[in-house]
């Protein structure tokens, strides 16, 4: 997964102690926000149908409102015909971070925070004891993309991307700018952009690149003010067929937890 796979690279980073993110409060669009996503969790699984037979029923459960006003969902499934009878359950809430789940004694239970918000993603799946299941903590990750959107508005620092242009030719090098921008309201220390701070993931494997400039000398550090810039220019590995290509990108500096991210898109022709 991209945000695991640079899990280890925040101790190499140092980051002003005094840096503040806006304030995150828990409000009506929390809750809007918090539905979206498991709206497209709901959705996500209901696909899964094809693959698993367990989820066979998920898309006739009813979904409930927890205390917040936030949909949650608890699906049981039984096939006592078969001649091996299969038993299935799982669950997702979204509570805060404090709370304690409701799943919390459930076989397979796990929670993933999202720090900035102050909620988290709590559940549970219980094969059984079956080997081949639906393992929905795996794709948690993956579904709930409207939170992970929703926390970067609120690190105090973010990442641009912007292409040279929008369409480029086969095997064509893809030229782009990677702009930080301190959106926080203090100074900040940064480590420079360059190939060993900013990464790039394409189909779930790094995509190569290198600054275009390539006698660029690293700068250890530097500093921004709020809302002052830094840019640097990269070339990335071109395509070799006609395609819409999304690319995803991580500065590897950290802000209690969470990597300012964002998505590169550009369109390969022929010419």
């Amino acid at each position: 997964m991209f945000k695991n796979f640079f899990c280890g690279l925040f101790f190499l980073l140092l980051f002003c102690t005094t840096a503040r993110a806006q304030e995150f409060k828990f409000t009506g669009d929390t809750v809007s926000s918090c539905n979206m996503a498991m709206n497209q969790i709901f959705i996500h699984i209901v696909k899964m149908k094809k693959v698993y037979k367990e989820l066979n029923d998920f898309d006739q459960i009813s979904t409930v409102k927890n205390q917040y006003g936030i949909k949650t969902f608890v699906y049981k499934y039984a096939d006592t015909q078969s001649r091996r009878p299969i038993k299935y359950e799982l669950g997702l809430e979204i509570i805060k971070t404090a709370d304690q789940s409701a799943f919390f004694n459930r076989e397979g239970y796990f929670e993933k925070e999202f720090p900035l918000l102050g909620i988290k993603l709590a559940g549970f799946t219980d094969p059984g004891g079956r080997q081949r299941f639906f393992d929905l903590e795996k794709y948690v990750e993956d579904f709930g993309q409207g939170l992970w959107d929703l926390e970067q508005e609120y690190l105090p620092y973010k990442l641009i991307l912007r292409p040279e242009k929008e369409v480029y030719a086969l095997n064509e090098d893809i030229t782009f700018k990677v702009t930080l921008k301190n959106t926080g309201r203090q100074m900040l220390k940064f480590k420079d952009l360059n190939e060993q701070t900013v990464f790039f993931l394409y189909g779930g494997r790094p995509w190569g690149i290198k600054r275009a400039d390539e006698n660029a000398k690293d700068i250890k550090d530097f500093y921004l003010k709020s809302g002052e810039t830094r840019t640097t220019i990269f070339k990335g590995e071109g395509f070799g067929v006609p395609k819409e290509v999304e690319i995803e990108c991580v500065y590897a500096l950290p802000y209690q937890g969470v990597r300012p991210s964002g998505i590169l898109k550009i369109k390969v022709v022929r010419e």
